[in-house]
């Protein structure tokens, strides 16, 4: 399946079982990219959509609990390179694990089973998010 993201995001989601509205498994890649890796279990040879892949397995596994909201939070990486920190405010900062300048990566979904829209969604970078511990 594919969420409708391919200015900024190409994505590749896995439905488990077959038919199933609910992602089993998201991997996030540029765009421009190409090769075998590219499917729902890989992970992007960019650090950028790295992070997120690594992001969202978490983010699935919260959605499990409650049978909505993925496909919202997905489609919320549309202004990966465009929305500002919700807490710094800052477009780009320095992730101190991984020494790279990066945009606000991580895409709140606590709040999106109960959500219409995406304004609930907030950005933050890795060590800004308030549910990072």
């Amino acid at each position: 399946m594919r969420s409708g993201l391919e200015d900024e995001v190409s994505d590749k989601v896995a439905m488990n079982p077959a038919g199933s509205v609910d992602p089993d498994s998201v991997a996030f890649f540029s765009p421009d990219e190409g090769g075998s890796y590219l499917h729902a279990r890989g992970f992007s040879t960019h650090h950028v959509y790295k992070h997120i892949t690594e992001h969202d397995s978490t983010a699935l596994q919260y959605f499990l609990g409650f049978g909505t909201g993925s496909a919202l939070w997905i489609c919320s990486f549309e202004s990966l390179f465009s929305k500002p920190c919700s807490k710094c405010g800052k477009l780009l900062a320095m992730n101190k694990k991984s020494a790279l300048i990066l945009s606000p990566l991580h895409r709140t979904y606590q709040d999106l089973p109960l959500a219409a829209n995406l304004d609930v969604c907030e950005a933050y970078h890795g060590g800004c998010s308030p549910y990072d511990s």
